[in-house]
């Protein structure tokens, strides 16, 4: 059993066989896991202690993260110390919480594992405690003497790890993890892994952990069979694609629309603050269109993806609904066949059109409801 404590990878294989950490997962494992015996025994450690681990969409994460708190668990059972655990939301908070419990149901730890207050996991002298990130939680007061880890960090909102999380390692300085998928330049994960890209240019330590699609399809073959399907229907161009497969971070406004499709939006006439009174207007929503002829799209229907397409000009000869005293301020008619959604609205002064809202409650009234023909 010591020489399997050596080693995260020996302790895998002992311990779950048909779940052994696979080489992109031993990688981090192996660095954080030693970052934390060094950080702990050694009073002037200075290397690397903070860490982010990208893996593509399903590949694993979760399973390096709970084999990981289990093996530290087990080492520190005699010395202790305590593991903090933060998640975006209560039921993420479960799922983590769930999946090491499943992780130290093995003949070695069977019988000698506790729990209390519903959020903590013990062994020994060590502890694991699970918290909820979400702006409403009452997560203040906890210590992280081992690790801290934040996961789905991109979903954690950097303000509240700063004020709440980050703190519970100040007086320890423990080592702390960032997990997640890659989204906008402005989460917390994307700012962390800013920081550990200056920190590693410095001194050459690893602290980044990114293990794309290919590099999992290498390990897990049907991985890359069903990646390569989901390529194919939507394009690599695609958010989803791009980020939880590719890792790649989208542009600063959501990067739903990249240059070509936002050079549509922008029209050749004067902008109007509000509707020329007496003209009807129509807003065209294609609310589930494809985009086959934009950037990274073949014209014969390959690599497609939601168009989101829409324009508003005006409607001569659209009375609307006559049942609609005064005209809606908003109405929409879905047409039988597949196609767009229409949006129409008379136009009044310093109105161009009511808001959106109400679906299908004010149905075939005014004041700004929706109509359905």
């Amino acid at each position: 059993m010591r020489r399997a404590l050596r080693d995260i990878a020996d302790f895998s294989t002992l311990l779950w066989p048909r779940t052994v950490l696979r080489p992109y997962q031993l990688d981090p494992a192996r660095a954080i896991a030693r970052a934390v015996r060094r950080n702990f025994s050694e009073k002037d450690y200075r290397g690397p202690n903070q860490f982010a681990i990208v893996f593509s969409r399903q590949a694993g994460k979760d399973e390096m993260t709970a084999q990981l708190l289990a093996y530290l668990l087990n080492l520190f059972q005699l010395r202790g110390g305590q593991i903090v655990m933060a998640a975006p939301t209560a039921r993420q908070v479960t799922i983590s919480k769930s999946r090491l419990l499943d992780r130290m149901n093995n003949p070695l730890n069977r019988g000698f594992v506790r729990t209390r207050e519903g959020y903590v996991v013990g062994l020994g002298k060590a502890e694991a405690r699970f918290l909820s990130a979400a702006p409403t939680s009452n997560a203040h007061g906890e210590t992280a003497s081992l690790l801290l880890v934040a996961n789905e960090t991109q979903d954690i909102l950097p303000e509240r790890w700063d004020a709440v999380f980050d703190p519970m390692a100040s007086s320890t300085n423990a080592t702390t993890l960032f997990l997640g998928t890659v989204w906008t330049a402005s989460t917390l994960l994307a700012r962390q892994m800013r920081h550990l890209r200056d920190l590693e240019n410095q001194d050459g330590h690893k602290r980044l952990f990114l293990v794309g699609w290919q590099e999992v399809a290498r390990y897990v073959p049907n991985y890359g069979k069903r990646v390569k399907t989901r390529i194919a229907q939507f394009g690599e161009s695609h958010p989803f694609i791009q980020t939880e497969y590719f890792l790649k971070e989208l542009d600063g406004n959501g990067g739903l629309f990249g240059p070509e499709r936002r050079a549509l939006m922008v029209g050749t006439h004067p902008r109007q603050q509000a509707g020329t009174p007496g003209k009807l207007y129509a807003l065209l929503v294609d609310v589930a269109g494809e985009s086959e002829t934009l950037e990274g799209f073949s014209p014969q229907g390959q690599h497609r993806r939601d168009g989101g397409r829409g324009r508003a000009a005006p409607a001569p000869g659209f009375d609307g609904p006559a049942d609609l005293p005064g005209g809606p301020a908003l109405c929409l008619d879905r047409r039988e066949t597949p196609g767009p959604l229409w949006a129409f609205g008379r136009a009044g002064p310093g109105d161009l059109a009511g808001p959106l809202g109400g679906g299908g409650r004010d149905r075939g009234r005014g004041g700004g409801g929706l109509f359905s023909r």
